[in-house]
This record gives C-alpha cells, structure tokens and sequence, in this order.
C-alpha cells in the first residue's frame, strides 16, 4: 500500500522557502528517489499552528523505513538547518483511502 510522510514546520521561526523549494525538495528526490519516494506537495496554510507542511508520497511504509535508515537520510537531516530552525512534527503512516 502507498504511504505518505507529512512534515510539519511550526509557525514562528523564519523558514527560507525558496531554498526550501529549490535546493532542498529537489535534494530530497535525489536522495531518496531510488527508495521509492514517488514525489510530494508542499502547502503553505493560510493560518494555524504550522508555516509550511510537506508531504512525502512512497511506495510503501517499509521504503520510507528504508529511506530513513540510510546514510541518505543523514544528508537529508543535516540541510534543515540551512532553511529553518523552525521545530519539525512528523507523522508517518499507510494511505488506507483516497478520493
């Protein structure tokens, strides 16, 4: 079954959203493309407790486990601090219905 990974970015501390966009999104599909990361959605809210959710669009649970666990994840952890000191919520989780 597919799986998504939803980050969310609490509101508050700045957050660099064209390197965001162009420099870290792009790095993340390179990284972890080849673990099943199929693409994503970034969407700005217009109000609430979060500035920026992300959600990570894969094959299934156990690829993002895998994505995760890699030295790639390590390069994907490390570049946060280049866009945003802003703390991350995530929640992880098979999709079980889409319209």
């Amino acid at each position: 079954m597919p799986a998504t990974v939803t980050i969310m970015y609490a509101a508050g501390p700045s957050l660099n959203l064209d390197y965001y966009l162009t420099s870290h999104m792009p790095m993340v599909m390179a990284q972890w493309g080849s673990f099943g990361l199929k693409g994503y959605t970034v969407t700005k809210p217009a109000d609430g407790p979060y500035q920026l959710i992300c959600t990570l669009n894969f094959n299934t649970v156990e690829d993002f486990q895998k994505a995760g666990a890699s030295p790639a994840a390590k390069t994907v952890m490390a570049d946060v601090t280049n866009y945003t000191t802003a703390e991350v919520v995530m929640a992880a989780g098979e999709v079980v219905a889409s319209g």
